[in-house]
């Protein structure tokens, strides 16, 4: 699969997740009986592009609550794609681009996009749908 068939995928995919992406403000979240609460938080937004994070944490032995994985992902409506902007897991985190925009890590981009891919699919068939947190 091409680049943009899979940017085009993943934003397709982002829209069974996240039916109000373009309108959505703030945070959200999906609750499915016997999995992690998947969590959405609108990072910024513009015109030409929406940033937001997917995010589901377990508890460590400390009680501490740990991303895994949380990823920010970059949003171009008027394109129709979306792409992994940066990667946080247990491991740590991985950064598509650098944040002065003078560098990208191709091998990062195209292994993380295929990851997002698939995880977005997962999260499909276990039937997570963002919705609005209220209150």
């Amino acid at each position: 699969m091409s680049a943009e068939l899979l940017y085009a995928e993943i934003y397709r995919k982002l829209l069974v997740v996240i039916p109000d992406l373009l309108t959505i403000d703030g945070a959200g979240r999906s609750k499915v009986k016997g999995l992690k609460t998947l969590n959405l938080n609108v990072i910024s937004r513009s015109p030409s592009r929406l940033k937001i994070s997917l995010s589901r944490y377990y508890k460590n032995s400390l009680g501490k609550d740990i991303p895994d994985p949380d990823v920010a992902i970059a949003v171009y409506p008027t394109s129709h794609i979306a792409e992994v902007w940066e990667y946080m897991n247990v491991k740590g985190l991985t950064s598509v681009y650098s944040l002065d925009g003078s560098w990208v890590d191709i091998f990062a981009k195209r292994h993380l996009n295929k990851c997002l891919n698939n995880w977005l699919g997962d999260l499909i068939a276990q039937g997570h749908v963002i919705k609005t947190r209220i209150g």
